[in-house]
């Protein structure tokens, strides 16, 4: 095996995991609006733990009503969401890889429509900036309660199997929000000095560790900076980490920025791939306990690389899980060119998240992402012959999925080289678009593989179409834009 170290499995508290590989919690709006749990984000997640992933987390599951991050968000405050996570997690766990409950409540980066026209709670009424909304100061007796929430739902997640719960402490929502001087201006006990800062997150620990168990791993997800003026540094950070793992934090997932610095959260392909391992590494410097890499790495080299050289011991990959949960599987097995890449485009992913109707989300380059249950690639009993016009991105993946499933598929593309791509090539001139490129590679070696018939420089005429006497054609020309 290539990448030994990858692959190696490792320990968080008592739970050992198969391999390095995490999905982090990332926001898919694939619940019911009341919280429950579809059928369709257990499929979701069956695909990534079938696809050898060795620790699966669950996104943004509110611990109170008033901490829905958008309308669609699994949600655990109360006991009757309980047989909905165990048949999610019951899934997972029959492909091998451990899951865990991201605990969440998003404080002033929410909106009211999405907590029943209730007016958002923040540490002090200081607005998001992203969705300008004055949050309620809440009170100390709040406080109080909300601790309590999250251990009840740490809880209920132990009790329907979770392997670990996450808290999230990062990207200024309420455990973030209470930690940073940018965000809290409290004058009681958990406001002020570093300490009272600190006391909300040691306090919702203690609580979870009394419920749920000692012997229940907890994961912790911290911004190393929060890239705004005023906000945590990786100074302060260093103090954070050492705090929350003398609280009895197991594993800290190192992430960057709040919500008004999204680009940073969710990188685009104009930031490098691997920035903030650099910072993960320095936080690593300050514990003894496991620390996870997030920075929109999909190179599995990387990977490997910031393990064996003592940065990280985890590698988390959120968007190119989404792009192919197929990932560790195929690198594992050394067919790293099938590897459908995440191009950090962010339209399907973050981009939907963000959108005001609020869909679920979807992919570039995986058009079964959040549909996995529902579209599957079944070899056919009845191979007919395909034409498709146009070797465009669409024309591309309807010809190797086609193929795949046992028709006879030629692509014909008028283009006067021997390259195909259609718009996709003219979109990745552009500066730092250039990871477009890797999509149109793995289009060619998906068709080479499954054996696609391609007619360069030919344009297709209806006479031309007609005599190869087709079963099926598809049109997928694209479009043209206008002038006006």
């Amino acid at each position: 095996m290539k990448y030994k170290t990858l692959f190696s499995p490792i320990k968080i508290g008592n739970m050992e995991l198969r391999n390095r590989l995490v999905v982090p919690a990332m926001g898919t709006n694939q619940c019911n609006v009341d919280g429950t749990i579809r059928q369709g984000f257990i499929d979701y997640w069956s695909a990534r733990a079938k696809g050898g992933w060795g620790l699966c987390t669950v996104e943004v599951t509110a611990v109170d009503p008033l901490g829905k991050a958008s309308m669609a968000v699994p949600v655990l405050y109360d006991d009757k969401f309980i047989p909905g996570f165990k048949a999610l997690i019951d899934e997972v766990h029959k492909h091998g890889a451990k899951i865990g409950i991201q605990l969440h409540h998003g404080g002033r980066e929410t909106v009211s429509m999405y907590i029943g026209g209730e007016q958002v709670v923040a540490p002090s009424p200081i607005p998001c900036p992203v969705c300008r909304e004055t949050p309620r100061e809440l009170s100390t007796e709040e406080v109080y309660e909300l601790i309590e929430k999250y251990g009840d739902a740490a809880l209920r997640a132990r009790k329907a199997g979770a392997d670990c719960v996450e808290l999230h402490g990062a990207h200024g929502y309420l455990v973030a929000a209470f930690m940073s001087a940018y965000t809290n201006k409290r004058v009681d006990e958990f406001g002020g000095s570093f300490k009272n800062r600190m006391r909300f997150p040691v306090e919702i620990i203690k609580n979870i560790k009394r419920k749920a168990g000692n012997d229940f791993p907890i994961l912790m997800r911290i911004s190393a900076d929060e890239m705004v003026t005023g906000g945590r540094t990786i100074d302060e950070t260093r103090m954070v980490a050492r705090t929350m793992e003398e609280a009895g934090i197991d594993c800290l997932h190192i992430s960057v920025g709040v919500y008004v610095t999204n680009p940073y959260v969710v990188p685009p392909a104009a930031i490098p791939q691997g920035w903030i391992i650099s910072y993960a590494e320095e936080v690593k410097k300050s514990v003894s306990i496991p620390v996870i890499g997030v920075s929109r790495i999909s190179d599995p080299r990387m990977a490997e690389d910031a393990i064996l050289t003592g940065k990280v011991d985890l590698i988390a990959m959120g968007r190119q899980s989404i792009a192919d949960p197929e990932f560790p599987n195929k690198v594992a097995a050394d067919k790293e060119d099938e590897i459908a890449p995440c191009i950090a485009c962010c339209q399907g992913c973050i981009g939907q998240v963000l959108n005001p109707e609020k869909l679920r989300i979807s992919c570039l380059v995986n058009p079964f992402v959040t549909i996995e249950g529902e579209a599957k690639i079944i070899p056919t009993e009845e191979p007919k012959k395909v034409i498709i016009v146009g070797a465009g991105p669409a024309g591309l993946e309807a010809a190797w999925i086609a193929a795949k499933r046992g028709h006879d598929v030629t692509v014909f593309e008028k283009e006067k080289s021997d390259k195909f791509g259609g718009n996709y090539r003219v979109a990745a001139f552009p500066p730092a678009k250039q990871e477009i490129t890797k999509a149109l590679r793995y289009y060619k070696v998906m068709g080479e593989k499954y054996g696609v018939n391609y007619k360069f420089k030919t344009e297709a005429t209806a006479e031309m179409i007609l005599n190869e006497k087709p079963d099926v054609v598809i049109i997928a020309t694209g479009s043209k834009p206008i002038i006006p």
